[in-house]
């Protein structure tokens, strides 16, 4: 699945009634958790959108490799259609941050939802 060799702990949170979201801290050999995995976004999501929303708990990495470069944010999209699928993951600069999230999030709203 693209994430060989991480453990992986699942936190379940409702953003609005009708939508779980799945988090997961994703914690490698090196101890480094500066990622998080999220689930049930909605399909129509931007990276703006979650960078506004998840960059209240701490600061989201640049992806340096772009140009400009951009909030370390991956939207997962279905391979053959192209569609967003509705995960994604986000890096933070600072791995507390990421270890925060599930419960910061936790019942919060998510668009106005």
């Amino acid at each position: 699945s693209g994430q060989e060799g991480h453990r992986t702990q699942t936190v379940h949170f409702a953003i609005k009634k009708t939508t779980i979201l799945t988090m997961a801290s994703f914690e490698n050999f090196d101890d480094d958790r500066d990622q998080i995995y999220i689930s049930g976004l909605p399909r129509d999501v931007t990276e703006d959108q979650l960078a506004s929303h998840f960059g209240q708990i701490g600061t989201i990495k640049l992806d340096k490799k772009k140009r400009p470069p951009t909030p370390k944010i991956w939207l997962y999209r279905d391979k053959a259609t192209g569609q967003l699928k509705g995960d994604a993951t986000i890096t933070y600069e600072d791995p507390f941050a990421a270890s925060q999230a599930p419960s910061w999030f936790d019942g919060k709203e998510f668009l106005g939802k």
